[in-house]
């Protein structure tokens, strides 16, 4: 399920429309807000994978803002291309902490195969989807995005924020 038909099937026309008006005049949305809809999104994708997927939230902190949906994409695509494919069960984790000069870390980490895409077309669309989420959390939230492969396997996707 992509993130655009998971949020037209599943929520309200109030939702989705502060999430188009806060894409579109590149406002910053409460990350309270975008973990509900990380929540029934994982919801869904539990349904559909039974026990192939694990969840794991270890969020300290909500009360700062984000591009909106921007960790939502970093969730679908651990479960998409980590989780998915495996034959075991596979966890994705959502954390976020507070940490010293008013820093704010948010880390999508998943235990499942790496994230790469054999089709160069398909890995080209990925890699700009990814800096797009990339450039919104520099620009709009004075951030960054990086990602890197786990030991043992899977993929670590870290956001670091300003707290102000």
């Amino acid at each position: 399920i992509s993130v655009s038909t998971f949020l037209l099937n599943r929520s309200s026309d109030l939702e989705i429309l502060g999430a188009l008006e806060a894409l579109k005049k590149d406002d910053l949305a409460s990350f309270s807000w975008e973990m509900g809809l990380i929540r029934s999104y994982l919801s869904l994708e539990k349904i559909r994978l039974d026990d192939k997927l694990a969840i794991d939230y270890d969020v300290d902190i909500t009360d700062f803002n984000i591009p909106p949906l921007s960790v939502l994409f970093l969730v679908e695509d651990a479960v998409k291309r980590g989780i998915s494919g495996l034959n075991k069960t596979g966890t994705v984790k959502i954390s976020t902490r507070r940490l010293a000069g008013g820093v704010i870390q948010i880390k999508v980490c998943d235990d499942g195969n790496p994230h790469e895409e054999p089709n160069p077309q398909k890995a080209e669309e990925i890699k700009k989807d990814y800096e797009i989420v990339r450039k919104l959390i520099q620009q709009n939230a004075d951030g960054e995005l990086n990602i890197s492969k786990r030991e043992g396997g899977g993929t670590e996707a870290t956001i670091t924020i300003s707290a102000e």
